[in-house]
């Protein structure tokens, strides 16, 4: 018997948006039939070339999620359009690949929370960075306890979004934006959240400050925050999301247990004999800094196990729904510690 391939489209069309596009059509089993954006005629020309010639392109997202016939929609629109689009989705049956952040307030998180376990559909947040290479080599590590129980992690995030980036027009404003925490700070939260195995911590302190470098003064929030977390049994783990920063793009973690540490892409670890405790060993693995452009290559093992997930009805690995409701629980306490200038506690995951 001949499984029908998958039926996928993808709404918003900026650079995530192609990628997410470039690899729906490289995964075998999908098939890529119709994009969304607001600027329909605008963006056609990319549409096209990221989609292929026969594409639907849809400028309702209505008119797109009832009539474009997808099993799964890539969301990869302007942060604060995330939830409504992810929820209307949900609510028609759809699975649903969310680019990160996937709201940019805790009420917007429990409307989607709600929505897609009501339906019933598969859901994935869009952090492919945690499904090959380095990090994924690390997260596996410390799943398989080859550093022991992990007392602290660190996990930094430093980028230079300034005028010469394309998505710096709204990644300033506070309203696309919101805080350097919901903007790129998610991504190091989630490996931070993956890292301590998703255990939520019990209280956050968060302090933001700003570059006083011109290029970042439209800027309409600090773009710099470090945050700290207090776990239950004595662990901690430290954020840091840093949009100002005059130097190449790092993406920094540390994670240091009771049998040994990774940093980067090193490890020491007691569990494996024969390693020189002297000396650090590498991981024969990609990095993220290996990549001087983000594309569709990035996103095809991401997106493949999705489609797997979707087929099989099992929750997608490390970047399901529950793992991104507990980050994003841990990001707006973050925000909200900053905006009080005090401790907010965080309480258990729903």
């Amino acid at each position: 018997m001949v499984t029908p391939p998958l039926k996928a489209a993808v709404a918003g069309f900026g650079m995530a948006a192609a990628c997410h596009a470039g690899a729906w059509r490289l995964i075998q089993g999908v098939e890529l039939v119709a994009a969304y954006s607001d600027y329909g005629e605008r963006d056609r020309a990319a549409i096209l070339a990221a989609c292929g010639p026969d594409i639907r392109i849809f400028d309702d997202y209505d008119r797109f999620i009832a009539e474009s016939g997808a099993d799964i929609v890539s969301v990869a629109t302007l942060p604060d359009r995330h939830a409504a689009q992810i929820v209307a989705a949900a609510h028609a049956g759809k699975h649903v690949a969310a680019e990160k952040p996937i709201c940019v307030s805790a009420a917007e998180l429990e409307a989607i929370n709600e929505a897609v376990r009501t339906a019933g559909v598969q859901f994935t947040a869009c952090f492919q960075e945690f499904h090959y290479g380095a990090f994924l080599a690390g997260i596996d590590m410390v799943q398989q306890g080859l550093i022991g129980r992990v007392h602290l992690a660190e996990v930094d995030y430093y980028n230079g979004i300034g005028p010469w980036v394309q998505q710096f027009w709204w990644t300033r404003t506070a309203q696309h934006g919101v805080s350097s925490m919901v903007n790129c700070g998610c991504h190091a939260m989630m490996l931070l959240t993956l890292l301590m195995g998703g255990e939520m911590p019990e209280e956050v302190t968060s302090y933001r400050a700003r570059s006083s470098s011109e290029h970042f003064a439209s800027y309409e929030f600090d773009a710099t925050q470090i945050s700290l977390f207090r776990y239950a049994g004595g662990r901690v783990g430290k954020v840091t999301s840093c949009l100002d920063a005059i130097q190449p793009y790092m993406f920094r973690v540390s994670a240091v247990g009771s049998e040994g540490s990774i940093v980067d892409n090193e490890f020491t670890t007691r569990r494996i004999a024969g390693l020189d405790s002297a000396r650090w060993s590498r991981m024969g693995a990609r990095t993220i800094g290996d990549a001087t452009v983000i594309g569709p290559d990035m996103y095809i093992d991401f997106l493949t196990a999705f489609a797997d997930s979707v087929r099989s009805g099992i929750p997608m690995p490390r970047t399901s729904l529950d793992m991104a409701y507990r980050m994003h629980r841990m990001l707006f306490a973050a925000d909200a510690s900053a905006d009080l200038g005090r401790p907010v506690q965080i309480g258990a995951a729903a």
